[in-house]
Formats: C-alpha cells, structure tokens, sequence
C-alpha cells in the first residue's frame, strides 16, 4: 500500500518516573513514495555519542519497519525520515525510541493509503468474507 499524501507524524513516550526506558520522542516527515525508505535527519545532544547515536536511529528504524512491514498489506509505499527527536539523559533508551517510533508508526498506519493503482483506503484493511 502507498501513502495517499505527505504528513507529519510524531510521539512522545512516557514510560515510569525513574525507570531507564522512560522518556523519547520522536517525529517524523512521510511522503508517498514507490517503496519504503528511512532517512534520520534528526539532532541530536552532544552528550550522545556517535556509536550510541546510531544504535538509537537503527532502534527507530526496526520499529519502523516492524510496524509498516507487518501483516499481509504491508504499508511500503513511503518515505519515512526522523526529523526530530528529544532525548533525556537519564530516561532515554534504545528501547525507549523503539516505543516512540512504534506508536507514531501506528498513527500514520491509520491515516490514509491507497493500493498500488486503486482507490485510498483509511487505516488497515479487512479480509474478504
């Protein structure tokens, strides 16, 4: 299924005071496209180093992947690029970032998408009966 136009989906995940995998957020710029890419343009602290880094955009992009590649309609008909993240020093995790990227995945999973030269459809489909 491909995207049925550009728009911006985000989340910020929340997880319990104190834990280690409590904070992240994560935005996002989707377009239609003819397949599935990610692209990370997002800042990030200085405090986060280069290796850390990219565990942490390798996280976001398995959950992107996980969420738009799931189930038999697979939502690969967009561009996905993290335009913006916020990140906490003691409550960020690469776990957490897979969480944030889940939920606004799901958000654009349930906007609008159109079969590969069909009609739009609004958020998964049914199977036939």
């Amino acid at each position: 299924m491909r995207l049925a136009s550009a728009q911006v989906v985000d989340h910020e995940f929340r997880g319990k005071f104190g834990h280690p995998t409590s904070y992240a957020f994560v935005q996002f710029e989707c377009a239609p496209a003819n397949e599935l890419s990610f692209e990370s343009r997002a800042t990030w602290p200085a405090t986060v180093s280069e290796e850390y880094r990219a565990k942490l955009e390798r996280a976001v992009a398995e959950a992107v992947a996980d969420v738009l590649l799931e189930g038999v309609h697979q939502h690969s008909g967009c561009t996905v690029v993290l335009a913006k993240t916020r990140y906490d020093e003691v409550g960020s995790s690469e776990a957490a970032f897979m969480k944030a990227a889940n939920a606004a995945m799901r958000s654009l999973v349930a906007s609008k998408w159109a079969w590969a030269g069909g009609p739009e459809t609004s958020g998964s489909l049914e199977p036939l009966a």
